[in-house]
């Protein structure tokens, strides 16, 4: 078993034998990992680790959020106003439909 020195990274290797290299125990890590499943959530469940989920493809998407911003907030106001449509049509069904039924009333 390796040696585990103050100040340095601990790469590989396993939760327990880590866990028994530094005696430390739950909050005291922050476990740091690119797999969701395998690395955050069971170092999280099993050991009550602090975590730290690293996604590289959000690099992209975050370039590509900010380089198109106006577009997304174009794409959000057109969606706003074709809510509103859809409101109108609704109502306009509806009161159409009212019509309907009241002219095939008679009193």
């Amino acid at each position: 078993m390796a040696l585990f020195k103050i100040g340095e990274v601990y790469s590989g290797g396993s939760c327990d034998v880590f866990t028994e290299l530094i005696g430390a125990k739950g909050k005291d890590v922050l476990y740091v990992g690119d797999h969701i499943f395998g690395d955050i959530l069971k170092s999280k469940k099993i050991r009550g680790w602090r975590t730290f989920l690293i996604v590289p493809e959000l690099v992209q998407e975050l370039h590509v959020w900010t380089d198109k911003c106006q577009l997304f907030a174009e794409l959000q106001s057109l969606d706003v106003m074709l809510g509103e449509m859809y409101k109108c049509v609704v109502w306009s069904i509806i009161i159409n439909t009212l019509y309907k039924i009241l002219e095939t009333c008679s009193y």
